[in-house]
């Protein structure tokens, strides 16, 4: 390949490219400005303009933000290869697919995790030969998990090794299966021996506590990466393209989000916080334990400015099944109308309802009288060691998270509640630990200084561990 490329890209399309390496998942980048999308555009041009007639994804988890970005940098790398529009290749907006005039196609796919379809099928009868999700981080993992199924199209008609192109039917059969059909040919065009085009997915993505975490970026840390995976950590250091403009405008960042996006930073925490970034990863990306057929509901009401309301149903295995915000709540009715049906839905009885009664929650004493008040700032039920309930409540929070008892079902898993939820999560601290003994957390208005906005989400699932107190268990009470 002759085009220009950094020396991280270069070590990308190298394994990208090689059919032999059993690699076929990358994950790269870590930062922004590394030339992750550039490399990914590349990745898909290369392919499609060598292997005639091939199929070949490149997904997000929203199609309008790649059309609007993805779509652009694929734009910018055509036209510096010198294709031109209308000879070379033709993009058709309603089926958002780049045709080439060799006959490969690049589809632009949208991968978000709707409600309607929890099972991604609309992915079913898709069939792609190679793929690039850019800003993986946002995609859920289950979408991965099916899009994987998809790579089948034309595996066994090219070599493919080391970026050879011979067609497997001109080569020699040297191994069939049960079915006769050809498993392993001799190339006639490199001379090697293959078992055809190996489905390779390129992965980009910023640092991010789920999926890309737990499956890439840890285990690359403590060389346990699973053969058939790779990761690259690039930043903005590593892409020589990147323009001044841009490297102030991460310099110019706030600390916690210049650790992140500039520096690369997958674990910038603070010694104090209250839940380790690798346990938040866990609650989106493990197996679901055995189900109880117990359901809760848990309520954080509207604060008396217009908040968003945050109401969530969870097992008694601790795994959240449902999960509903109502922006800008202003009436209590709108709340209790939501839960009334919830109740129905997951047979939950007057006494399995906790909710916060400030803000719009003084309207819901009468609806669920036999629930749960939460006092915020209310005595701690287990232990006075706790500066408030509120407080004991995040702390059994915290254990449950650090014990990977806590499930988040996939239903739930869009990228608004991971973003919200895991940012209210990082900030989260235990403070002023040594002025009373009293064990206490980050108060809500240095919270709202921090992210802008409400924990909202971090509290109703505080809240939801009212059903989880054990008085005979105060364990999580202890100091380090």
């Amino acid at each position: 390949m002759k085009k220009k490329f950094n020396k991280k890209q270069k070590k990308a399309l190298r394994i990208l490219l090689n059919h032999k390496n059993g690699v076929n998942e990358l994950l790269y980048g870590g930062a922004a400005g590394g030339g992750k999308t550039w490399l990914g555009c590349s990745f898909a041009l290369y392919l499609c303009l060598n292997y005639p007639g091939i199929r070949f994804l490149i997904g997000r988890a929203r199609l309008s933000i790649l059309e609007q970005t993805t779509l652009n940098t694929l734009y910018a790398v055509l036209k510096d290869w010198g294709l031109n529009e209308g000879t070379d290749y033709n993009y058709n907006g309603k089926s958002h697919e780049l045709k080439l005039s060799n006959g490969s196609i690049i589809i632009m796919k949208d991968l978000f995790l709707y409600p309607k379809d929890p099972d991604f099928d609309n992915l079913g009868g898709l069939e792609i030969t190679a793929s690039f999700v850019d800003e993986s981080n946002q995609v859920v993992e289950k979408a991965i998990t099916v899009l994987k199924t998809r790579h089948r199209w034309m595996l066994n008609y090219y070599c493919g090794i080391n970026g050879c192109n011979g067609e497997t039917s001109k080569s020699k059969v040297l191994e069939r299966d049960e079915n006769n059909e050809p498993i392993k040919w001799k190339c006639h065009q490199c001379g090697n021996e293959t078992e055809g085009f190996i489905p390779k997915m390129l992965f980009s993505c910023n640092p991010a506590k789920n999926w890309v975490y737990s499956k890439f970026y840890k285990p690359w840390t403590e060389n346990k990466l699973e053969a058939f995976r790779q990761f690259i950590q690039a930043t903005s250091n590593d892409n020589t393209k990147l323009t001044k403009a841009y490297k102030n405008v991460l310099d110019q960042l706030d600390h916690m989000s210049r650790k992140r996006l500039r520096d690369g930073d997958w674990n910038n925490e603070s010694a104090d916080a209250l839940f380790k970034m690798d346990k938040i990863a866990v609650l989106w990306g493990r197996e679901l334990p055995c189900e109880s057929e117990t359901h809760y509901i848990a309520i954080d009401p509207a604060g008396t400015g217009g908040d968003a309301a945050e109401i969530i149903v969870i097992s008694g295995s601790k795994v959240v099944k449902e999960w509903i915000t109502i922006p800008k709540a202003k009436k209590p009715s709108e709340i209790i109308e939501v839960v009334e049906r919830l109740q129905r839905k997951w047979g939950v009885d007057e006494y399995g309802i906790a909710y916060d009664v400030d803000g719009l929650g003084w309207g819901l004493n009468d609806a669920f009288e036999y629930g749960y008040q939460i006092f915020n700032n209310g005595t701690p039920i287990e232990n006075k060691v706790f500066q408030n309930l509120k407080a004991e409540l995040y702390f059994k929070l915290s254990q449950v998270i650090e014990d990977e008892e806590l499930s988040i079902s996939a239903e739930c898993q869009t990228l608004e509640i991971q973003e919200e939820l895991t940012r209210e999560l990082q900030v989260i601290e235990e403070v002023e630990i040594d002025k009373d003994g009293k064990r206490k957390i980050t108060p809500k208005n240095v919270i709202k200084q921090t992210i802008g906005r409400s924990p909202n989400k971090a509290d109703v699932l505080a809240y939801a561990m009212r059903f989880f107190l054990d008085e005979s268990d105060s364990s999580y009470i202890i100091l380090d």
